[in-house]
Formats: C-alpha cells, sequence, structure tokens
C-alpha cells in the first residue's frame, strides 16, 4: 500500500510539473540483466547495501530521504534530509534543525542507534568503526572514530578522516591545503606517516594517492600497505582497485578520457570514457559521452558495453541491483 501511495504522489508530481515543461531526473533499480526491478520514480538514490535502497522522494533541494526494500516498498520513512547508506546494520542520517544541521546513526528499525549522540559529520561504519566529526568544544570540527556502540575509540583529532578498509584508513593531519594525508590503522596508530594531498581506500591491497593539491600535476599513483610505491605516480586522476582493475586518467585530467589499469599498471580497457567507477559483480559503471542528461552505462572487464549506455546516472551494483536513472522529460 505504501508503495502504491508513494508512486501515485509522483505521479500527480509529474503532471503538475510537465506543464512547466521541466526536465525530471527519476531513478529505479535494475538486475543484472538490465531489466527494471522498481521502475523509475525516486528522485535521488544511493547503491544497494545491507538489503535497502536509501532513496529521495521529491527533489535534490526540498526532497527527504528514507530508505526502501529491492522492491521499493518503503521501509523507513522519509524525513531526513541527507543520508548514506546502511553498513553492518547502521547508517548515518542529517536532519536540519533551526537552521542546524547535524548527523545520528539509525538501526534498520529506523530507531536512534546510540542515544542523543549527535555528529557535525559522519560516514559509515566500515570493519567495526565508523568515521565521525566531533561536536564538542574541545575537539570542535575534528574527526575520529566510534565503534558500534557509539563511544569514541579513537579521538577525534583529524581534519578528514575516511572509512577503513583491509585495516587501514586515510586520516588528514592538518586542515585544507595545509593538511597531509596518511593512513591508520584501527588502534589509531599511524602506519603510513603522513605526505599526500589526497589518498582513497585500500583495495586489493593497493590505494591510490596524489602528491600535490595542483590538479594539473599528473602525480597519482598506487601504494601498498606498507607505503611502498607499487605503480609510479604518473595519472592525472586514480580510483580504487576492484575485481583486478582501476579506473584512472593517464594524461590531463581537465580533458583526456578514464581507461582501466591492471595491478600491474598496464592499460587493459582503453581511454573511452568521460567517467568511470570500479568494477563491481563483473560490471563497471561508465559515461560514454560528456552530455549531462545521458550516456551512463555498464561495460564487462573486456571494455564492451551490455548494459544501458544512455542513462542519466548509474550506481555501482551491488548484490544483483544498481540505481539508474533517467531523464523522462526535458525544455
Amino acid at each position: 500500500m505504501k508503495k502504491i501511495i508513494l508512486i501515485s504522489m509522483i505521479l500527480l508530481t509529474l503532471i503538475m510539473m510537465t506543464a512547466c515543461s521541466v526536465p525530471i531526473h527519476l531513478i529505479g533499480f535494475i538486475d543484472t540483466a538490465g531489466e527494471w526491478v522498481v521502475e523509475p520514480v525516486f528522485y535521488g538514490s544511493l547503491p544497494y547495501n545491507d538489503g535497502l535502497f536509501a532513496v529521495n522522494l521529491g527533489g535534490d533541494i526540498y526532497g527527504k530521504w528514507g530508505f526502501v526494500d529491492r522492491d521499493g516498498n518503503t521501509v523507513i520513512e522519509f524525513k531526513y534530509d541527507a543520508v548514506y547508506s546502511f553498513y553492518k546494520g547502521f547508517a548515518p542520517v542529517m536532519i536540519v534543525e533551526n537552521d542546524t544541521e547535524y548527523w545520528y546513526f539509525i538501526d534498520k528499525e529506523g530507531n536512534k542507534a546510540f542515544g542523543d549522540q549527535k555528529f557535525l559529520g559522519a560516514l559509515v561504519f566500515s570493519e567495526g568503526l565508523a568515521p565521525v566529526q566531533s561536536m564538542e568544544i574541545a575537539s570542535y570540527g575534528k574527526w575520529g572514530y566510534i565503534n558500534t556502540s557509539g563511544d569514541f575509540v579513537i579521538e577525534p583529532k583529524y581534519g578528514t578522516a575516511g572509512v577503513f578498509h583491509e585495516g587501514l584508513a586515510m586520516v588528514r593531519v592538518g586542515a585544507g591545503e595545509s593538511g597531509i594525508c596518511g593512513y591508520i590503522n584501527t588502534d589509531g596508530e599511524m602506519m603510513i606517516e603522513p605526505m599526500y594531498a589526497y589518498g582513497g581506500v585500500f583495495s586489493e591491497g593497493l590505494a591510490p594517492v596524489k602528491l600535490t593539491y595542483n590538479t594539473d600535476n599528473q602525480d597519482w599513483g598506487y601504494i601498498n600497505s606498507s607505503g611502498e610505491v607499487v605503480i609510479d605516480y604518473q595519472f592525472g586522476y586514480a580510483k580504487s582497485f576492484k575485481e583486478g582493475l582501476a579506473p584512472v586518467v593517464a594524461g590531463n585530467p581537465k580533458t583526456d578520457l578514464f581507461s582501466y589499469i591492471d595491478t600491474n599498471g598496464k592499460t587493459v580497457i582503453k581511454a573511452l570514457f568521460y567517467d568511470a567507477n570500479p568494477f563491481y559483480d563483473g560490471k563497471a559503471a561508465i559515461k560514454r559521452y560528456p552530455n549531462s542528461n545521458a550516456g551512463w552505462g555498464y561495460i564487462d572487464n573486456k571494455g564492451t558495453l551490455i548494459i544501458g549506455g544512455d542513462y542519466a546516472s548509474c550506481s555501482d551494483y551491488n548484490n544483483g541491483l544498481a540505481a539508474v536513472g533517467l531523464i523522462v522529460r526535458k525544455k
């Protein structure tokens, strides 16, 4: 019943907006064959995880976020101003009260997970810890890590903090362009000394890192968990490895296209894409041309387009499902 009411509300909104000829970007869910599991009815979505999609009910600015199951049925009501996906039974959510934003965590029943714990910012749990930004006066604006009981186990002292993968997480010592990134372990010990402008997550034993803040410099490369350079600093941009491949821009990050390399740094899929994501479930989301309203689809590990190609947006696959968007009307 909730699903029927939701679709009716959105159809009514579409009828009203059609008179104004407003382009509408709607999102639905597809399976691994590219078939619709839920027709495009949502205004925003995050990747499927822990059995739920985070979706937006009505527009980028004024819409509220909630959570639905793989059939599009509402599980957690639409009342949040921003959210991240569920991981390990918890999701960070944000609300605005009296012009003040704050984050907290909910469980899969939609209940507050850690009492009245509030944060300036929060990311998902991974490997038992979640990065959060402190609201306490003594550590205001600093990032640290809480456990699944909501207790700080790594005190807030970093300018930025990333999620843990393979036992390591990127942290920034200092703020803005005066800060540099290194990697800590789950005990908060610095395992790779800060020396990078940017750092991505570890995946398949490697992490993408960039040496300088200059976006024109081709100085992205890959390090291992000991901090040793495995693939030299040579890329205009680099993303994480998944399923043995990583998307990179081999030249100018402002003009050149994405290709895919293997863990030896060899190009496996040539530069064809205006944007590209890592592989999940044997598929990678890619953008074939620069049109902002279309061009997204999925390739296999040979670079062959296998699903779509003209979606307005694509999420990564997870557990056989992905969220994709369509423009249903233009001016």
